[in-house]
């Protein structure tokens, strides 16, 4: 299911648009991991890098970003403990 340059298809989250969710949760090595998170088969995730993903996984993803983001703060602060200065 390509989409033509410039288009975007109803009901698909563009490909570019995955990859860039892929990377800020987990890296280089992202697609194994965006998989297992969200419990669908890796071929999957690696069919959405050229097609784009279905809609019904935004609310997925949403949280998933969501939880990665805490888990991040979470680790930031816990540098406060050291009171390192810059």
């Amino acid at each position: 299911m390509k989409k033509a340059a410039g288009k975007q298809l109803p009901g698909i989250i563009p490909a570019q648009v995955i990859a860039d969710i892929g990377r800020a949760a987990f890296g280089v090595q992202w697609q194994p991991q965006l998989a297992r998170a969200l419990k669908v088969p890796d071929q999957s995730v690696r069919r959405w890098t050229n097609d784009g993903a279905p809609v019904d996984t935004l609310a997925k993803l949403r949280t998933l970003l969501t939880d990665r983001a805490e888990e991040i703060t979470r680790m930031a602060d816990q540098l406060d403990a050291y009171d390192v200065k810059d």
